[in-house]
């Protein structure tokens, strides 16, 4: 579910592991016990793959997108916004 300006709430499906792989990442730690103002989506400490307290920044979610772009053989021009544009 999203939530837009003016209050507009809008929900839109996505694929089952998507919605798998997000399950699992709010499993792997107890997000609810956190403070309100705490990350949901967090930074990961190196290598290490262990989840820190600080937020996962813009830049890192689109060298995350190019990442697999380029795996999957796509075009790497498309980014972040790319896809939110798409979507609304």
């Amino acid at each position: 579910r999203f939530l837009e300006k003016g209050g507009k709430a809008r929900e839109i499906p996505v694929r089952s592991t998507l919605q798998e792989s997000l399950r699992a990442y709010l499993a792997s730690f107890d997000w609810q016990a956190g403070r309100k103002d705490e990350p949901l989506f967090r930074s990961v400490a190196g290598r290490s793959g262990e989840l820190t307290d600080r937020p996962i920044q813009a830049i890192d979610i689109y060298r995350m997108l190019k990442r697999r772009l380029k795996a999957a053989g796509l075009p790497t021009s498309y980014s972040p916004h790319s896809f939110r544009v798409s979507v609304i």
